[in-house]
Parts: C-alpha cells; sequence; structure tokens
C-alpha cells in the first residue's frame, strides 16, 4: 500500500493537539513522513493513530525546538519501536 498527501487529510480539530493540527507541519515534513511510512510499510490506519496522537504532538515539539532541518531519519528514529 502507498500511502499518499490525500491520507493526511484529516480534519485536525477533532484532536487533540497533534502532527495534523501542529504549527511546525508543512509539506516538507508531510513528504518526509510519508516517505518514512511507505518504506516501514505503514497502514492507513497505523498513519492515522500516529498523527492524531498527543505522542506526535510530542515529537514535533522536539523536532521545532531543536530548529533543525527534519530529515527521514527523524521518523525513522520515532518509529523504531511501532
Amino acid at each position: 500500500m502507498c500511502l499518499r498527501m490525500s491520507d493526511l487529510q484529516i480534519d485536525g480539530d477533532k484532536y487533540q493537539p497533534c502532527y495534523i493540527n501542529h504549527p511546525f507541519r508543512s509539506e516538507d515534513t508531510d513528504d518526509i513522513l510519508l516517505d518514512a511510512v511507505n518504506q516501514l510499510e505503514f497502514t492507513h490506519k497505523d498513519l492515522v493513530r500516529w498523527v492524531t496522537s498527543t505522542k506526535s504532538k510530542k515529537f514535533m515539539d522536539h523536532l521545532e525546538g531543536e530548529g533543525a532541518d527534519v530529515d527521514i531519519t527523524d521518523f525513522y528514529s520515532e518509529f523504531e519501536f511501532v
């Protein structure tokens, strides 16, 4: 299964703070996230579960706090134990 940008079109207003409604989210982070989850063979359900979780907000807060460019290895590290 190949997850696409359309899989990230989720109404963020329905969820607690998470990736979907995080201010650091961008097209670039979406692209990198999708590359990572496709390589790790996530299902649509797995993707939605993570992007709407408070864990995803903490992950994005950490990236934003470091001020670094987001890299695919950041997502690999996040999903290491998924």
